[in-house]
């Protein structure tokens, strides 16, 4: 090979290792821009699903409160709310069988807690000062509740919890007129 052809091969390899280098840093750009909007795709696919959910457990309480709670036989799927002060939190009825008052906070628990048995939503009522300990916000609920204060109506963002990742979001239960019959006091 003379000089010439030697200099034209060299400059046609430059050529051919800078074509692939740069068509290798364009596919890996796309790949990088599709995964990171294919991500925040799916994290907002789970924030509307989160926002229904909480919409729909806003529905099921408004819909409790405004019947002035629930009576429910008193048996392994419903025992007396310990938390409720209510006159009538027990009744019996005619023929000896016990009632015991459902309020919407507590049927939300109930509900809640069937959901945890059979699907992968998490819910749970949460304040800065609960009437039920349990009910005591986690660091990342404390936060956002100290925010509704402050910056607005949501919060949200993914989290670990037990091994898994969830789209946690919190909006603030809002008292209307109808739940002053439990929550009068606060």
């Amino acid at each position: 090979m003379n000089h010439p052809e030697r200099l034209m091969f060299v400059q046609l390899n430059r050529y051919i290792w800078a074509m692939a280098i740069f068509w290798s840093l364009i596919v890996f750009l796309s790949l990088t821009w599709n995964w990171i909007h294919s991500e925040l795709n799916v994290q907002e696919n789970a924030r509307i699903q989160a926002r229904t959910a909480y919409q729909k457990d806003i529905l099921y309480r408004r819909w409790n409160s405004l019947h002035g709670g629930v009576f429910v036989f008193v048996g392994r799927h419903a025992t007396p709310n310990p938390y409720l002060s209510a006159e009538e939190r027990e009744i019996m009825t005619i023929s000896g069988r016990r009632l015991a008052l459902i309020n919407p906070a507590y049927m939300l628990r109930m509900i809640y807690d069937l959901e945890r048995a059979s699907t992968d939503i998490r819910g749970r009522i949460s304040s800065l000062k609960p009437i039920r300990p349990e009910n005591a916000p986690d660091a990342w609920e404390a936060a956002a509740l100290r925010g509704f204060r402050i910056e607005g109506q949501e919060a949200s963002g993914i989290a670990t919890i037990d091994g898994t990742e969830y789209m946690r979001l919190m909006r603030p239960l809002v008292t209307e007129r109808s739940c002053l019959k439990c929550h009068e006091k606060e």
